[in-house]
C-alpha cells in the first residue's frame, strides 16, 4: 500500500489492516518514499503515529534522492516509453510499482476530490455570527458577498504560474477556466460523480495504468471506485462536507488515530519539481519543440531554473525534451 503519511493513505492503510485481521489475512505492507533534503515533504512523524497505532511490523521505506527529477532517469524512461503524459509528475509512482512488482498496489489517489469541501459549499459560507471571527473568515465572507462575475475576475487575476504564456494563449486559458468556474452541479454528489468523466481523470488513469502494466502490478485506487463515489455522495449533506476533518471523521474515525483525523498540516511536494537534470536541460535549451506563438521561451526557461518550478510548466518541459536531440538519441 502506498503510504505517504497523509490522511488519505493513512485511512486506507488503517482500514486494510482491520479488514485483513478480521479475515485472518496477512497485514498490508505500507510502502513509503522518503525524500532526502526535501523538508517540506517530510511526514515521518505522522507516518510513525499511524504505524504505531496499527501495530504493523513490516514497513518498506524507499529512500529517494534526485532520481524523480522531472527529467531524471525515472521520468526519462517513462517519456521514452509512453511519450508526453499528464500529469507531468506521474512517473513518481515508479518506485512504488517496483516494490510491488508482481503484486497489488493500493493507492489513496482521489482523496482530495472525494473529501475536500465543495467549491459551492465554500462559496455559500458567510461570516459566523458567534464569537470573534478570524481575519481569514472576514476576507472569505467579503469575497463571497461579491457578484459572481467579480469573484471570477478576482480568481483569474490570482491564477498563478502562467507568466510564460503569450497574451493570446493566456486569454484562452482564462476563457476556459472561467467556463469551468461557472459550471454548475445540482449537488455535491453530482459534482464528485462527474470526476471520472473529466479529461484530467482520463489522462491520469491512462498513464498510471500503463506504468502499472509494465511493472506487472495490479493497481487499485479505492477512492475512484464508482460504488465508493456513490456511497460518499449519499453520506454527505447536499453541499458536501464542511471540512476535510468532518469527512474523515465520518468515514474513517473508527480506524484512524484522532490526531490524524483532525490534523491541519499537509506535505508539499513542489520541491521535487526541479533538479539537476531538468536544470541542465533548461540552461542549454535552444527554445525548440514548443510553439513560440504560445509560449515565451525565455520566461519559460526562467521558470524551469527557479528554486521550485511551477507545476504546470513541467508539461512544457517534457514536451521540449521529447523534441530535443537527446530524446531521439
Amino acid at each position: 500500500m502506498s503510504f505517504s503519511g497523509g490522511r488519505d493513505s493513512a485511512a486506507l492503510l488503517s482500514l486494510a489492516a482491520r479488514l485483513a485481521r478480521e479475515r485472518g489475512l496477512a497485514d498490508p505492507v505500507p510502502v513509503t518514499l522518503r525524500f532526502a533534503d526535501r523538508p517540506r515533504t517530510d511526514e515521518s512523524e505522522w507516518q510513525e503515529r499511524t504505524i504505531d497505532h496499527l501495530g504493523l511490523h513490516r514497513w518498506v521505506i524507499v529512500p529517494i534522492g534526485d532520481e524523480l527529477d522531472p527529467l531524471g532517469p525515472v521520468a526519462v524512461r517513462a517519456l521514452r516509453r509512453h511519450g508526453l503524459f499528464c500529469p507531468p509528475v506521474a512517473h513518481r509512482i515508479a518506485p512504488l510499482l517496483e516494490v510491488a512488482r508482481g503484486h497489488v498496489l493500493i493507492m489513496g489517489t482521489g482523496g482530495d476530490e472525494m473529501f475536500s469541501p465543495w467549491r459551492r459549499h465554500r462559496a455559500r459560507r458567510r461570516l459566523p455570527v458567534r464569537g470573534q471571527p478570524l481575519p481569514k473568515a472576514v476576507k472569505r465572507a467579503a469575497f463571497n458577498l461579491l457578484p459572481e462575475r467579480l469573484r471570477v475576475r478576482l480568481v483569474l487575476e490570482r491564477l498563478p504560474g502562467l507568466s510564460w504564456l503569450r497574451p493570446r494563449a493566456r486569454r484562452e486559458v482564462e476563457r476556459r477556466y472561467r467556463a469551468w468556474l461557472r459550471r454548475r452541479a445540482s449537488s455535491w454528489a453530482d459534482a464528485i460523480g462527474r470526476v471520472p468523466e473529466s479529461r484530467n481523470f482520463e489522462l491520469t488513469q491512462a498513464i498510471f495504468t500503463a506504468q502499472a502494466r509494465d511493472a506487472d502490478v495490479t493497481l487499485v485506487q479505492p477512492f475512484f471506485d464508482a460504488g465508493f463515489i456513490r456511497a460518499v455522495g449519499e453520506s454527505a449533506p447536499q453541499l458536501g462536507f464542511p471540512s476535510r476533518a468532518a469527512a474523515m471523521q465520518l468515514h474513517f474515525g473508527d480506524v484512524l488515530p484522532q490526531q490524524v483525523v483532525e490534523r491541519t498540516t499537509k506535505a508539499v511536494f513542489d520541491e521535487l519539481h526541479g533538479g539537476r537534470s531538468s536544470r541542465a536541460f533548461a540552461e542549454t535549451w535552444d527554445g525548440s519543440g514548443l510553439d513560440p506563438a504560445r509560449v515565451d521561451p525565455e520566461a519559460l526557461r526562467r521558470e524551469w531554473l527557479s528554486p521550485r518550478p511551477e507545476y504546470r510548466s513541467l508539461t512544457a518541459l517534457n514536451a521540449a525534451w521529447l523534441a530535443s536531440p537527446e530524446a531521439r538519441a
